[in-house]
């Protein structure tokens, strides 16, 4: 709620910004997630298609690796040389048929690399050519046929003599007759030592006997060299394994005769497909598996499934900072349009903020799109219409104002004209004609300046000449009650001034101060000039007002046509006020400063105006 509350109240563009930044996160992780889960199944089956391919190529290679191996098996076996090696005109020596064996192994050479370095490698470690009464052995640098006449009674050899003539694969076999010999190489005694052949029992078909057999001979060791330069992903591994599930054949020799440690479920998927999902211990695995042409064992490639993870991080890291990026780049365009956009608008409220304080001249720039520009345009137009409607109240306001300065002089001169009549008829019948002469004199002077021709500017040297005519007379009907200062510099007695704007101050100075005190009363009158204004002050040690009083006088005069007091006090000095004002502007005008029991200080603020 209170989110809502700043929102609502927060400036449109940073409304429209949050709007779109939350609209771009959410398409960024909409986005980034289903980018993660298309990678995911996109990099599945990569891994399933390349680790099938790879398969199956591996597989073919290491089916042809074995081919050729029954092919030299055969080729032996089918030699006539084998064939009557014993018989009485048989011509060939142990010696010839040891080096035809050796050639034969050489027919299964192969090029290998590891660590870079290209190297010669051969499947078969020992040929072996056995009869009745002799055993040769074309050996390369192993000895797993050492002693393998006693192997003769394993069920292998035992099968493969019945099946004579047929070729049959045994399965791996301990020949521990060999373990002396080997010993510095302990590391790999257990993929040296353990070994499967390849047997053929031959039969000589022109004599119909069984002369003995052929059989190849090789180790672990190698059956794992034809994996060894095999590479899927980073941490792919290579595995032969046999029906058990033990592990024949690895490019880590320690894993040798170790079992793959397949869990049920997985162990049962085995028999169909050749890809499977499940655990090997307790971790879990992509499985590759394809059998192999022998014994039902089967080329196995094993990848963890956090390779998957690892293998799209990068994508999708890479999507997350592009999204980061492109999150930032659109915040920043849609900054910059926004602001585009809102900078008329804040042009609008700068002006009302203006308009509000009284400025109507200025004008909205109309730019931005169609909605801001028509604003602008109809804002212009109100503005338009206000000052015309303004100036038609101000006239209308003059108008008014004129007419209250006239019923104002209405009201005040026959009140005035009475008392200074009076004064004169007092002056006859004592016999002052002098003073009775000035008086006329005076009340002549007043009410022709009053008049001034009918113009409302009139030289401030007329307007202090009225007003002094006005304390001259009021002098002569107080006497020693009543006097008065004017100070004024006589460079500013040719500048203008609104007329009858000092006499109603005085009037009221003497009426409502000076009548209300025993002392002698006193009224002073400076006239000074600034840069910009033209001062006057009218001070009088009349009662005063308090505080509260003389701000309530000046609120009162500065109030839209709203009367003085019953008594007429504030009336005339309000039509001065506002007179003032209409004519040159809220700056201008009149403003009380009194103290209770010390006087008035009325300070009046008007243009310079110049003949």
């Amino acid at each position: 709620m209170k989110f809502r509350y700043r929102y609502i109240n927060a400036p449109l563009n940073l409304q429209i910004n949050i709007v779109i930044s939350a609209i771009i996160l959410i398409a960024v992780i909409l986005i980034t997630t289903l980018t993660y889960f298309k990678t995911l199944s996109y990099t599945k089956n990569s891994f399933k298609n390349n680790g099938s391919i790879l398969l199956l190529e591996t597989s073919d290679k290491i089916n042809a690796r074995l081919k050729l191996v029954e092919n030299t098996v055969l080729m032996i076996s089918n030699d006539a040389r084998i064939q009557n090696y014993e018989t009485s005109n048989s011509t060939t020596n142990e010696s010839e048929i040891n080096t035809y064996l050796n050639s034969s192994i050489d027919f299964n050479k192969y090029s290998a690399k590891q660590n870079g370095i290209n190297y010669e490698n051969n499947l078969i470690d020992d040929i072996i050519f056995s009869t009745s009464s002799s055993t040769i052995i074309a050996r390369r640098v192993h000895f797993t046929s050492y002693n393998i006449k006693k192997e003769l009674v394993n069920k292998w050899f035992i099968k493969a003599e019945n099946n004579i003539g047929k070729l049959t694969w045994t399965d791996y076999f301990y020949n521990g007759s060999a373990e002396d010999i080997l010993t510095n190489n302990s590391g790999d005694l257990p993929s040296q030592l353990n070994q499967f052949m390849l047997i053929r029992y031959i039969f000589n078909p022109s004599s119909f006997k069984k002369v003995g057999f052929v059989a190849a001979s090789i180790n672990l060791k190698n059956l794992s060299g034809l994996i060894d330069n095999v590479e899927f992903e980073q941490s792919g591994a290579f595995y032969i394994i046999d029906e058990n599930g033990r592990i024949i054949a690895s490019k880590n020799s320690s894993d040798i005769l170790s079992n793959m440690n397949f869990d049920a479920a997985t162990g049962k998927k085995m028999s169909s497909g050749n890809y499977l999902e499940g655990n090997i211990g307790n971790q879990a695995y992509m499985v590759f598996h394809q059998p192999l042409a022998i014994n039902n064992w089967q080329l196995v490639i094993t990848v963890p499934k956090n390779e998957l993870q690892k293998s799209i991080s990068g994508a999708i890291l890479s999507v997350i900072i592009i999204g980061i990026m492109c999150f930032l780049l659109i915040l920043v365009i849609s900054t910059l349009i926004l602001k585009n956009l809102s900078s008329p608008l804040n042009q609008i409220i700068e002006l009302i903020k203006r308009t509000r304080k009284g400025n109507l001249s200025n004008r909205v720039e109309v730019t931005g799109c169609m909605e801001v520009s028509e604003l602008s345009t109809e804002f212009n137009f109100m503005l338009e219409r206000i000052n015309i409607l303004l100036e038609k109240i101000l006239e209308e306001q003059k108008v008014i104002v004129q007419a209250e300065l006239r019923t104002l002089r209405a009201q005040i001169n026959p009140h005035f004209l009475y008392n200074t009549l009076d004064s004169i008829k007092w002056l006859v019948l004592s016999s002052d004609d002098k003073k009775a002469t000035e008086i006329v004199s005076a009340l002549s002077t007043f009410f022709r300046l009053g008049l001034s021709g009918g113009n409302e500017e009139i030289p401030i040297k007329d307007e202090i000449e009225h007003v002094r005519q006005y304390l001259f007379i009021q002098k002569l009907r107080y006497g020693e009650k009543l006097d008065y200062l004017i100070d004024i510099d006589g460079d500013l007695e040719l500048y203008k001034t609104p007329k009858l704007i000092l006499q109603p101050i005085i009037e009221n100075a003497i009426y409502h101060g000076l009548n209300k005190t025993e002392g002698e009363g006193f009224i002073k009158i400076i006239v000074t000039k600034t840069k910009d204004n033209i001062s006057f002050e009218i001070t009088d040690n009349g009662i005063g007002m308090t505080e509260v009083t003389s701000q309530k006088l000046n609120a009162k005069i500065n109030e839209y046509n709203v009367k003085g007091d019953s008594d007429g006090h504030g009336y005339a000095i309000k039509n001065v006020n506002q007179r003032i004002k209409l004519s040159y502007g809220d700056e201008y005008g009149i403003n009380y400063n009194s103290k209770y029991e010390v006087g008035t200080k009325v300070t009046l603020k008007i243009p310079i105006i110049k003949q």
